[in-house]
């Protein structure tokens, strides 16, 4: 069975009628024609554009038994990069939006981009300075959440970024040593040109 996972009806009838299946005739799987926000595909978080397929039946790579076996599907129907939970879909509490990726980026471009995805809560976006030397000055190596994951409107975000290392303290001088053996005569005065040890 071919992989259709992010393709669209007309490749992935393409793609089934080379194993000699299909036409596709059913985009319906168990009575659920939804998405999932955060589609986990090949052990890596995928965005299903509109349009595109997000989930089938039989699941990809499977062997068939049959050329007359029924290819379902579910096609993406709703916006993946904004939408609303359940309940009140004007609530700012409801809404989510798909973070973008800011590793890399100055905290003012990440700040920028987060805003273009449609958060509109600036407050909300910690900026957290890090002394780890894997992590540049001024630019974010970490983020939360991680990049294309779906987060809530009104939910706290996070930018990790590099912060410069405080100077290091200077090195303690050894004391000054003038009461060295000859330095000074006996009983503290200082030796002078002429003086004699008796």
């Amino acid at each position: 069975m071919p992989d259709l996972v992010g393709k669209n009806l007309a490749e992935a009838n393409a793609r089934v009628a080379l194993v000699g299946l299909g036409p596709i005739t059913q985009f319906d799987i168990g009575g659920d024609r939804s998405c999932t926000i955060d589609l986990i595909h090949d052990n890596q978080l995928v965005v299903i554009e509109k349009g595109q397929i997000c989930q089938q039946e039989p699941i990809p790579n499977r062997v068939l038994s049959s050329q007359k076996t029924n290819v379902a599907v579910i096609v993406q129907q709703d916006d993946p990069w904004h939408g609303h939970y359940k309940g009140d879909p004007t609530d700012p509490q409801n809404q989510w939006h798909r973070m973008p990726k800011v590793i890399g980026m100055t905290v003012e471009n990440a700040k920028l981009a987060i805003t273009k995805a449609g958060f509109s809560i600036e407050k909300l976006t910690e900026v957290v300075p890090t002394q780890d030397p894997a992590c540049a000055i001024g630019v974010v190596c970490r983020q939360y959440p991680e990049p294309l994951h779906s987060h809530r409107e009104t939910s706290k975000r996070s930018l990790i970024i590099g912060e410069e290392q405080p100077p290091a303290a200077p090195a303690a001088s050894p004391p000054d040593k003038k009461d060295k053996a000859g330095d000074k005569a006996p009983g503290g005065g200082e030796k002078k040109k002429g003086d004699f040890d008796y």
